[in-house]
Protein backbone atom coordinates (compact mmCIF):
# COMPACT_ATOMS: atom_id res chain seq x y z
CA UNK A 1 0.00 0.00 0.00
CA UNK A 2 1.34 3.19 -0.72
CA UNK A 3 3.45 5.91 1.78
CA UNK A 4 -0.39 8.61 1.20
CA UNK A 5 -2.22 6.14 3.33
CA UNK A 6 -0.59 6.39 6.48
CA UNK A 7 -3.09 7.52 8.93
CA UNK A 8 -3.20 11.47 9.29
CA UNK A 9 -5.21 11.44 12.03
CA UNK A 10 -6.96 9.82 15.49
CA UNK A 11 -10.42 8.26 14.42
CA UNK A 12 -13.16 10.40 13.79
CA UNK A 13 -16.98 9.15 14.22
CA UNK A 14 -19.89 10.12 11.99
CA UNK A 15 -24.03 9.15 12.57
CA UNK A 16 -25.50 7.65 9.32
CA UNK A 17 -28.68 6.95 10.59
CA UNK A 18 -30.33 6.07 13.46
CA UNK A 19 -28.29 3.19 15.30
CA UNK A 20 -25.78 2.93 12.62
CA UNK A 21 -22.28 4.80 13.21
CA UNK A 22 -19.04 4.35 11.63
CA UNK A 23 -15.41 5.90 12.11
CA UNK A 24 -12.10 6.63 10.08
CA UNK A 25 -8.95 6.86 10.50
CA UNK A 26 -8.43 9.24 7.60
CA UNK A 27 -8.31 12.97 8.50
CA UNK A 28 -9.74 15.92 6.49
CA UNK A 29 -7.32 16.94 4.57
CA UNK A 30 -6.59 13.24 3.38
CA UNK A 31 -10.12 13.14 2.29
CA UNK A 32 -9.76 16.51 0.57
CA UNK A 33 -6.27 15.71 -1.32
CA UNK A 34 -8.54 12.61 -2.52
CA UNK A 35 -11.09 14.41 -3.87
CA UNK A 36 -8.57 16.59 -5.90
CA UNK A 37 -8.14 13.87 -7.85
CA UNK A 38 -11.31 11.81 -7.88
CA UNK A 39 -12.74 14.42 -10.45
CA UNK A 40 -14.04 13.18 -13.76
CA UNK A 41 -13.74 9.94 -12.33
CA UNK A 42 -16.29 6.91 -12.97
CA UNK A 43 -16.88 4.33 -9.89
CA UNK A 44 -19.27 1.57 -10.34
CA UNK A 45 -20.28 -0.07 -6.74
CA UNK A 46 -21.08 -4.01 -8.27
CA UNK A 47 -22.46 -6.87 -5.49
CA UNK A 48 -25.69 -8.43 -4.91
CA UNK A 49 -28.53 -7.97 -3.55
CA UNK A 50 -28.51 -6.56 -0.03
CA UNK A 51 -25.12 -5.66 -0.49
CA UNK A 52 -25.37 -2.16 1.37
CA UNK A 53 -23.69 -0.40 -1.90
CA UNK A 54 -26.57 2.34 -1.28
CA UNK A 55 -25.20 2.44 2.48
CA UNK A 56 -21.59 2.61 1.92
CA UNK A 57 -21.86 5.32 -0.80
CA UNK A 58 -24.15 7.32 1.94
CA UNK A 59 -21.40 6.94 4.72
CA UNK A 60 -18.84 7.90 1.83
CA UNK A 61 -20.63 11.50 0.98
CA UNK A 62 -21.10 12.10 5.32
CA UNK A 63 -17.34 11.78 5.19
CA UNK A 64 -16.43 14.52 2.88
CA UNK A 65 -16.01 12.66 -0.18
CA UNK A 66 -17.23 14.75 -3.47
CA UNK A 67 -19.34 13.00 -5.99
CA UNK A 68 -22.91 12.90 -7.79
CA UNK A 69 -24.41 9.24 -7.36
CA UNK A 70 -26.56 7.17 -8.99
CA UNK A 71 -28.89 4.74 -7.43
CA UNK A 72 -30.68 2.91 -10.80
CA UNK A 73 -32.83 0.80 -8.86
CA UNK A 74 -33.96 3.91 -7.21
CA UNK A 75 -34.11 5.64 -10.28
CA UNK A 76 -36.49 2.95 -11.79
CA UNK A 77 -38.49 2.30 -8.61
CA UNK A 78 -39.71 6.12 -8.39
CA UNK A 79 -40.13 6.33 -12.44
CA UNK A 80 -42.96 3.01 -11.64
CA UNK A 81 -44.44 5.29 -8.49
CA UNK A 82 -44.56 8.37 -11.30
CA UNK A 83 -46.23 6.01 -13.88
CA UNK A 84 -43.98 7.05 -16.03
CA UNK A 85 -43.53 5.17 -19.78
CA UNK A 86 -40.37 4.02 -18.56
CA UNK A 87 -41.63 3.10 -15.39
CA UNK A 88 -44.55 1.49 -16.29
CA UNK A 89 -42.39 -0.65 -18.89
CA UNK A 90 -39.70 -1.22 -16.42
CA UNK A 91 -42.51 -2.45 -13.73
CA UNK A 92 -43.04 -5.99 -14.94
CA UNK A 93 -39.59 -7.20 -15.29
CA UNK A 94 -38.87 -5.67 -11.90
CA UNK A 95 -41.76 -7.95 -10.21
CA UNK A 96 -40.49 -11.14 -12.05
CA UNK A 97 -36.85 -9.96 -10.47
CA UNK A 98 -35.69 -9.47 -14.04
CA UNK A 99 -32.60 -6.78 -15.52
CA UNK A 100 -35.25 -4.56 -16.80
CA UNK A 101 -34.17 -4.03 -20.89
CA UNK A 102 -31.31 -1.74 -21.56
CA UNK A 103 -32.68 0.50 -23.42
CA UNK A 104 -34.42 1.91 -20.45
CA UNK A 105 -31.65 1.78 -17.85
CA UNK A 106 -29.73 3.36 -20.67
CA UNK A 107 -31.62 6.51 -20.83
CA UNK A 108 -31.60 7.26 -17.34
CA UNK A 109 -27.69 6.54 -17.05
CA UNK A 110 -27.35 8.82 -19.87
CA UNK A 111 -29.42 11.77 -18.84
CA UNK A 112 -27.23 11.11 -15.14
CA UNK A 113 -23.93 11.28 -17.10
CA UNK A 114 -24.82 14.50 -19.47
CA UNK A 115 -25.88 16.67 -16.06
CA UNK A 116 -22.58 15.25 -14.49
CA UNK A 117 -20.02 15.64 -16.72
CA UNK A 118 -17.11 16.72 -14.87
CA UNK A 119 -17.38 15.10 -11.81
CA UNK A 120 -16.79 12.50 -9.85
CA UNK A 121 -19.48 10.06 -10.53
CA UNK A 122 -20.92 6.71 -8.00
CA UNK A 123 -23.21 4.05 -9.80
CA UNK A 124 -25.10 1.62 -7.64
CA UNK A 125 -26.89 -1.00 -9.88
CA UNK A 126 -25.13 -0.33 -13.56
CA UNK A 127 -23.59 -1.78 -15.18
CA UNK A 128 -25.71 -5.03 -15.15
CA UNK A 129 -23.92 -6.96 -17.42
CA UNK A 130 -21.13 -6.52 -20.12
CA UNK A 131 -23.32 -4.89 -23.21
CA UNK A 132 -23.84 -2.02 -20.36
CA UNK A 133 -20.63 -1.73 -19.32
CA UNK A 134 -19.31 -1.29 -22.99
CA UNK A 135 -21.68 1.23 -23.49
CA UNK A 136 -21.14 3.00 -20.41
CA UNK A 137 -16.67 3.30 -21.00
CA UNK A 138 -18.03 4.55 -24.54
CA UNK A 139 -19.92 7.49 -22.88
CA UNK A 140 -17.38 7.71 -19.87
CA UNK A 141 -14.18 6.45 -20.50
CA UNK A 142 -12.03 4.37 -18.15
CA UNK A 143 -14.27 3.00 -15.14
CA UNK A 144 -13.00 1.63 -11.92
CA UNK A 145 -15.30 -1.06 -10.15
CA UNK A 146 -15.41 -1.94 -6.46
CA UNK A 147 -16.89 -5.01 -5.56
CA UNK A 148 -18.97 -5.39 -2.46
CA UNK A 149 -18.69 -9.12 -1.79
CA UNK A 150 -21.37 -10.81 0.39
CA UNK A 151 -22.05 -14.64 0.71
CA UNK A 152 -25.70 -15.53 -0.49
CA UNK A 153 -26.44 -16.53 2.98
CA UNK A 154 -25.61 -12.86 4.67
CA UNK A 155 -27.55 -11.79 1.61
CA UNK A 156 -30.67 -13.37 2.21
CA UNK A 157 -30.20 -12.23 6.23
CA UNK A 158 -29.47 -8.69 5.20
CA UNK A 159 -32.66 -9.05 2.81
CA UNK A 160 -34.82 -10.42 5.71
CA UNK A 161 -33.69 -7.39 7.99
CA UNK A 162 -34.96 -4.95 5.30
CA UNK A 163 -38.48 -6.82 5.26
CA UNK A 164 -38.69 -6.55 9.13
CA UNK A 165 -37.82 -3.37 9.41
CA UNK A 166 -40.20 -2.36 5.83
CA UNK A 167 -43.28 -4.07 8.28
CA UNK A 168 -42.50 -3.08 11.20
CA UNK A 169 -43.18 0.32 10.01
CA UNK A 170 -45.74 0.02 7.98
CA UNK A 171 -44.53 -0.05 4.81
CA UNK A 172 -45.16 -2.74 1.78
CA UNK A 173 -41.62 -4.56 1.51
CA UNK A 174 -40.45 -4.01 -1.81
CA UNK A 175 -40.68 -7.06 -3.96
CA UNK A 176 -36.83 -7.11 -4.53
CA UNK A 177 -36.65 -8.65 -1.04
CA UNK A 178 -37.98 -11.95 -1.84
CA UNK A 179 -36.23 -14.95 -1.08
CA UNK A 180 -36.18 -16.45 -4.84
CA UNK A 181 -35.69 -13.10 -5.98
CA UNK A 182 -32.66 -12.51 -3.63
CA UNK A 183 -31.27 -15.85 -5.00
CA UNK A 184 -32.11 -14.98 -8.95
CA UNK A 185 -30.28 -11.72 -8.61
CA UNK A 186 -27.53 -13.19 -6.72
CA UNK A 187 -26.75 -15.60 -9.36
CA UNK A 188 -27.24 -13.16 -12.12
CA UNK A 189 -24.51 -10.83 -9.88
CA UNK A 190 -22.07 -13.90 -9.86
CA UNK A 191 -22.43 -14.53 -13.86
CA UNK A 192 -22.07 -10.54 -14.25
CA UNK A 193 -18.94 -10.46 -11.99
CA UNK A 194 -17.06 -12.88 -13.80
CA UNK A 195 -17.84 -11.65 -17.30
CA UNK A 196 -16.59 -8.06 -16.10
CA UNK A 197 -13.43 -9.75 -14.99
CA UNK A 198 -12.72 -11.59 -18.17
CA UNK A 199 -13.87 -8.02 -20.03
CA UNK A 200 -11.41 -6.21 -18.03
CA UNK A 201 -8.29 -8.95 -18.29
CA UNK A 202 -8.85 -8.61 -22.06
CA UNK A 203 -8.42 -5.08 -22.14
CA UNK A 204 -5.92 -5.26 -19.53
CA UNK A 205 -7.69 -3.25 -17.18
CA UNK A 206 -7.56 -6.23 -14.04
CA UNK A 207 -6.74 -3.82 -11.69
CA UNK A 208 -9.70 -1.82 -11.98
CA UNK A 209 -11.71 -4.08 -10.44
CA UNK A 210 -10.96 -4.67 -6.85
CA UNK A 211 -12.68 -6.52 -3.99
CA UNK A 212 -14.01 -4.89 -0.68
CA UNK A 213 -15.41 -7.76 1.96
CA UNK A 214 -18.80 -6.90 3.18
CA UNK A 215 -19.45 -10.07 5.17
CA UNK A 216 -18.03 -8.68 8.62
CA UNK A 217 -21.07 -6.20 8.91
CA UNK A 218 -18.43 -3.52 9.97
CA UNK A 219 -19.07 0.19 8.03
CA UNK A 220 -16.50 1.36 9.19
CA UNK A 221 -13.97 -1.18 8.07
CA UNK A 222 -15.74 -1.20 4.67
CA UNK A 223 -15.34 2.60 4.24
CA UNK A 224 -11.88 2.68 5.15
CA UNK A 225 -11.00 0.01 2.45
CA UNK A 226 -12.97 1.11 -0.10
CA UNK A 227 -11.24 4.60 0.95
CA UNK A 228 -7.85 2.71 0.51
CA UNK A 229 -9.06 1.55 -2.80
CA UNK A 230 -10.23 4.96 -4.25
CA UNK A 231 -6.48 6.22 -3.07
CA UNK A 232 -4.29 3.20 -3.99
CA UNK A 233 -6.37 3.79 -8.11
CA UNK A 234 -5.72 7.55 -8.04
CA UNK A 235 -2.93 9.35 -5.79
Amino acid sequence: MKNKLVSLDTSRSFQLKKELAFSTRFSVKFIEDLNKVLSGKTIVFLGGPAAGKGTKIAALELLGLKFQSLSTGDALRSAVKAKTIDGLNADAYMHRGENVPDEIVNRIVVDFLKANGEVAVFLDGYPREVEQARFLMEKRGEIFVIDIRVSLDTALMQAEMRRNEYLLAGKIPRTDGEVVTVRKRYGDYKVFRADLTNLFNEQQLGNNIQICDADHRDLSRSVDDIIKLLATWFM
